[in-house]
């Protein structure tokens, strides 16, 4: 499987969620880490981006399964620190949900309710409350 834009998946994350920050007034400075650097490494990458806010999505899985029904499982944290790397806020989802189907024509529901979901989800973090009181 691959994205539609044909970047790695992290990236057009990154990307719709900037894009959606920004629309709502805040400035973004996307940073791509990969899975592979150090808690510490990643802190520093984010506080070199000179925000006030640094926003911290880790996926500890994100996956979809489409046979009739489109499955997906995901384990996702959000995190807010302020500019120095101090903690200030967190939620996290974990779920496995059923994202419905078709009998006609799997593939494309899977390609619209996914990406739908994604939306949802990443609404459903940035609007708990102690989130938005830490973006305040």
């Amino acid at each position: 499987m691959t994205t539609g834009s044909g970047k790695p998946l992290a990236e057009d994350m990154t990307a719709v969620m900037a894009a959606s920050l920004a629309k709502n007034g805040f400035r973004t400075v996307p940073v791509a880490v990969p899975h592979s650097d150090k808690p510490d490494a990643v802190m520093e990458k984010l506080k070199k981006s000179g925000g006030d806010s640094l926003v911290l999505l880790t996926l500890n899985e994100w996956r979809s399964d489409t046979y009739t029904n489109v499955g997906l499982l995901y384990d996702m944290t959000l995190k807010i620190f302020d500019k120095g790397g101090m903690p200030l806020a967190e939620k996290s989802l974990k779920g496995d949900d059923n994202l419905g189907g078709s009998a006609w024509n799997p593939p494309a529901h899977a390609r619209k309710a996914v990406p739908e979901a994604f939306g949802k989800k990443i609404e459903e973090l940035f609007n708990a409350p102690e989130i938005t009181k830490a973006l305040r």
